[in-house]
């Protein structure tokens, strides 16, 4: 196994409290949950912390929908009682109410419309969990910038070692029998199963061999629903078939590439030309082509991130394009990050949109890694 963000070297002459990537990373560290993972409220976190609105009910009869609008109208009541009284009801009322508080969290009187929305949060469900898929982003980006559990650096009192070690035993504890950590969503699966497999090959700890191996046997079980999942699950592939292993198992991607060829999204032209540069050793050609006429600034976080490892495999870093693309990309990112802190954004997808933007310069600022190397072929050009 390799670590495919490894070789990071940051920007030479950036005094490393003020480097992005080295920020955003202490940014993350510091929302590290209880459990070492990441998605739920850390310990002095301020930032927004949504529950989902639930979805409508049931339309209420006649009569029910005239008691739930007089509730409504009671919760603007000077009388706490009555508006407590009020609230009360309608908790009891449930999902049959939603529609109606819905419509009246946006009306014109602010001290209902604030408790409507309390209500909705209320019956919408438990906040914000650890999110697995989020997590190993999360540890991508410390492992990508050369952490590991048995590193001792400290930035600003948060120790990166520890931040990774926590991290990843919480990862593991979460881990299925089956090798699985998300039921419901592959490609968190694959994001998890790419960390433990990173942090085995980056250290050689047998305390991720196991949870690296199994995560990566269920990846390759599933078979990819889209083109986001299929990138993620070869950049997995790649991280842990090392050796022979890659050898007897490479031409398999063959097919990866034939399904990503079918559709034309961001993800898909990106998928198409690391795989062609793994499978063949080929830059350039019609698919890195169509990969650089993408607009950075028209890109997600995340379809920005996976064109820029599709970028760095496709071009010789010394090719006037890929230049160009990624002086965008890094601007573009640097812009979309913007001041990190509490109490700004809503918490998870804050979390996401700098984890993402983390790796996007990771993958900017780095030399040669797996991703430019997998069969021996020289590092990338600076």
């Amino acid at each position: 196994m390799t670590l495919w963000l490894a070789g990071v070297v940051l920007v030479a002459g950036v005094q490393e409290p003020l480097d992005p990537v080295l920020r955003g990373l202490l940014h993350l560290g510091r929302h590290q949950g209880a459990d070492g993972l990441w998605g739920a409220r850390a310990p002095g976190c301020v930032c927004l912390d949504r529950r989902r609105w639930p979805e409508a009910g049931a339309e209420p009869d006649p009569a029910t929908r005239s008691r739930i609008e007089a509730l409504i109208e009671r919760l603007a009541d000077p009388d706490i009682a009555a508006r407590t009284a009020a609230e009360r009801d309608l908790t009891r009322i449930g999902l049959a109410s939603v529609s109606l508080l819905r419509a009246a969290a946006g009306d014109g009187d602010a001290e209902r419309a604030a408790r409507c929305r309390a209500l909705l949060d209320r019956l919408g469900g438990d906040r914000a969990r650890p999110d697995v898929g989020l997590s190993g982003l999360v540890l991508l980006g410390f492992l990508g910038a050369g952490y590991s559990h048995l590193s001792k650096d400290a930035y600003d009192g948060v120790c990166f070692g520890t931040v990774v070690r926590r991290g990843l035993d919480g990862m593991k504890s979460r881990q299925r029998a089956d090798g699985a950590w998300d039921a419901d969503d592959p490609v968190s699966n694959v994001h998890a199963a790419l960390a433990m497999s990173e942090a085995y090959g980056m250290t050689g700890s047998n305390l991720w061999k196991e949870s690296a191996e199994k995560g990566l046997a269920f990846v390759e079980s599933v078979a990819p629903k889209d083109g986001r999942h299929e990138v993620w699950r070869v950049l997995a592939f790649r991280s842990g078939w090392m050796g022979d292993v890659w050898k007897e198992k490479a031409e398999s991607l063959r097919a990866s590439r034939e399904r990503l060829a079918v559709g034309d999204g961001p993800q898909a032209r990106a998928g198409i030309a690391i795989l062609d540069q793994w499978l063949d050793r080929r830059r350039g050609g019609a698919g890195a082509e169509a990969l650089a006429a993408l607009d950075p600034w028209l890109l997600g976080s995340e379809e920005l991130l996976l064109c820029a490892i599709g970028m760095r495999a496709a071009w010789k870093a010394s090719e006037a394009k890929c230049q160009d693309w990624m002086e965008a990309l890094e601007f573009r990112t640097l812009r979309a990050m913007g001041p990190l802190g509490c109490g700004a954004v809503e918490l998870q997808s804050g979390l996401k949109e700098s984890v993402l933007g983390t790796l996007a310069l990771l993958a900017y600022w780095r030399y040669g890694s797996s991703l430019a190397n997998p069969v021996g072929l020289g590092p990338f050009e600076r």
